[in-house]
């Protein structure tokens, strides 16, 4: 191959991706080299080294072994001229300018037109005018002070409401100069932000874009706080909302939405032909580059509807602007090419080729940390999906500085945008028109939504300064403990999130075997208490049983002192009365045939002694026995019967 005699660039001066791409293929050139030839040199990837010499794409700190593997095999062997190299690309990514060094880009890619762009917001002239005209009935007292703008996803409502609507409002050449316009979103400014909005002191136009956010990024409760306020606006403010239109059945359902919806909303419908040949012609016009007839034509037979278009496909509009501004940073000269366009990959293949480009120059790591970068970005329900605005600090996983590396260069092309503490997908367009991350997210639908919600709890977590009474539990910890130990989950988790799932896990544990402490305790308490009873039960029935038979025992000496007294106590009384009788022999002798209990009178005073009745026991004579003796009666009777008294 002959050498081809080219001017040397030198990297020190390169200031830009469009400089780092012409010096890099001037530094090829002068080797003598083709891009093929470089890449069978180097063992870099074809995509990777061509995105280089194209300016499309820059080294990073991952790809940096094979860029100087690259500077080799055109020649830069020394390592302070690989330095130098990696010097000038690192200048040319802080600088984000990708086709010229001076001079406005005139398209957005997929971000929304903003305010401050409105000089460049072309083709929606005819809508921006009848939102107006709404706005100015309603401060006359003529026309609801709430106005509803719906639309697809992709139709260009969020540039309407900022570049068209808020910056006619905040323009002096209106008749609302006097009203402020304020544009918010949901998600951006918080609960107590969006319902202090509505409390103005001075006449104010309130925009809130992205209305579906009050159902896809907040909570219920504070849904229905604003939605209360919103019903009954105060006279000095007039709200427009814009709402994508696959939300207009929840909107529906809200109450308080009713009234709005029933006044007639503003619909964004498709752009007709000629203001889609204004949004591709006059922005470049504008800006001192030429779109031909030609490339206009291919343009818009790309964007003409199809029958096979679904309902679920995203509106063209963001798509088309990505194209246009990849034709812009491709083209060197000032007229965009048909040759240019086709290289981008057209209306319908530009985002999926700058996003595959950007992907393919990541290492493995990268990419893995991509895929979780992306999912992080969006919010999943049912069959619908949502980007999701994240806050910086909830990239903190895996390496940090691989992170914002890959966020960087997402946001280089326009992919993703970045503000000061938040990272979000430029446009819903990405979440189909990328395959890659269309496959990640249906892949595992379920599992995402376990996240999500394992972000939003672990996120009110370290909002209440780390309540435990916030910690996971029940059925819900045991959801997502399972989902984190499904194939790599635990590794998409941020720190927030491992420590919050991590704490509720502790605190179950803890909470078991407590529990499990107390139901031992009482099965203790229940034993003890049960042995007792039946203690005291024994002892009842003994002690019962004891005075039962003490009772018997006490009652049968009683019976049978009383069956051995009586016997005595009647001859006690036998003898009493006989020795009277003795005693009184001629009283008793006048009493001819009178008996006592003891026996029966004689003729002399002496009587005939009959023994008392007498048990067994006693061993006396039984009853009947009779005998005759002399002297005192008594004497002979205790002789004889051994009386418990004597005679006298």
């Amino acid at each position: 191959m002959t050498e081809t005699t080219v001017e040397a660039a030198d990297p020190a001066s390169i200031t830009s991706r469009a400089e780092f791409g012409r010096a890099l293929t001037a530094l090829r050139t002068r080797a003598g080299l083709s891009i093929r030839d470089v890449v069978d040199a180097s063992g870099a990837l074809h995509g990777t080294v061509a995105g280089w010499f194209s300016g499309q794409h820059l080294p990073t700190r991952a790809s940096e072994p094979s860029f100087r593997a690259v500077l080799a095999a055109c020649g830069v062997t020394d390592e302070t001229g690989a330095d130098t190299w990696i010097a000038a690309a690192r200048r040319a990514r802080q600088a984000r300018t990708k086709r010229r060094d001076t001079g406005p880009v005139p398209y957005r890619g997929l971000s929304s037109f903003e305010e401050d762009d409105a000089e460049w917001f072309f083709g929606r002239d005819d809508i921006t005018d009848d939102v107006l005209r709404r706005i100015r009935a309603a401060v006359a007292g003529q026309g609801p002070r709430v106005i509803l703008v719906v639309g697809p996803s992709g139709a260009g409502k969020s540039s309407l409401l900022r570049a068209g609507v808020a910056a006619a409002v905040a323009s002096d050449e209106t008749d609302l100069r006097d009203w402020t316009p304020v544009v918010l979103t949901p998600a951006t400014a918080g609960p107590d932000t969006l319902s202090d909005a509505l409390e103005v002191d001075h006449p104010t136009v309130l925009v809130v874009d992205q209305f579906e956010e009050l159902w896809t990024a907040g909570e219920e409760e504070d849904r229905h706080d604003f939605l209360e306020h919103l019903a009954q606006p105060a006279d000095d403010i007039v709200v427009v909302l814009g709402l994508r239109a696959d939300f207009y059945g929840l909107a529906a359902r809200e109450p308080h939405l009713v009234p709005i919806l029933e006044s007639g909303p503003v619909v964004v419908a498709p752009m007709s032909a000629a203001e889609l040949e204004s949004v591709i012609v006059q922005p470049a016009a504008k800006a001192g580059v030429t779109v031909p007839p030609e490339l206009v034509k291919v343009l818009l037979t790309d964007l003409a509807p199809r029958a096979s278009r679904t309902k679920d496909e995203p509106g063209t509009l963001p798509l088309l602007s990505h194209a246009l501004l990849r034709l812009w940073q491709r083209a060197e000269r000032r007229t965009l090419t048909v040759a240019d366009y086709t290289a981008v990959g057209g209306i319908s293949g530009a985002v999926q080729q700058t996003a595959e480009e950007l992907y393919s120059e990541l290492t493995p790591e990268q990419q893995r940390l991509t895929r979780r970068v992306f999912l992080r970005l969006v919010n999943v329900d049912d069959d619908t999906q949502t980007r999701r605005r994240t806050p910086r600090n909830e990239l903190s996983f895996g390496d940090v500085d691989a992170v914002d590396e890959i966020v960087d260069r997402f946001a280089d092309a326009r992919l993703l945008t970045v503000d000061e503490d938040s990272v979000q997908l430029s446009h819903e367009v990405l979440l189909t028109a990328w395959d890659r991350l269309r496959g990640w997210i249906d892949a595992d639908r379920a599992g995402l939504a376990v996240h999500r919600e394992l972000t939003r709890a672990a996120q009110v977590w370290e909002d209440s300064d780390r309540d435990d009474t916030t910690l996971l539990g029940g059925g819900r910890l045991v959801l997502h403990d399972d989902w984190s130990r499904v194939d790599d989950n635990a590794d998409a988790l941020n720190d927030t999130e491992r420590e919050f799932l991590a704490r509720s896990v502790a605190h179950r544990d803890a909470e078991v075997e407590a529990e499990r402490r107390r139901t031992r305790v009482l099965r203790r308490l229940v034993g003890a208490l049960t042995a007792t009873a039946v203690i005291a039960l024994v002892l009842v029935i003994v002690a019962t049983a004891a005075g039962i038979s003490a009772h018997r025992t006490r009652r049968r000496p009683a019976r049978t002192r009383r069956r051995d007294v009586a016997p005595d106590r009647d001859r006690l009384v036998a003898v009493v009365g006989h020795r009277t009788r003795c005693r009184r022999p001629t009283r008793l002798g006048r009493l001819p045939g009178r008996r006592h209990r003891g026996g029966a009178l004689g003729t002399a005073g002496h009587h005939r002694c009959t023994y008392p009745r007498a048990s067994g026991r006693t061993g006396r004579p039984p009853p009947g026995t009779q005998h005759t003796g002399r002297g005192h009666c008594g004497r002979c009777c205790i002789r004889r019967h051994g009386a418990i008294v004597g005679g006298g």
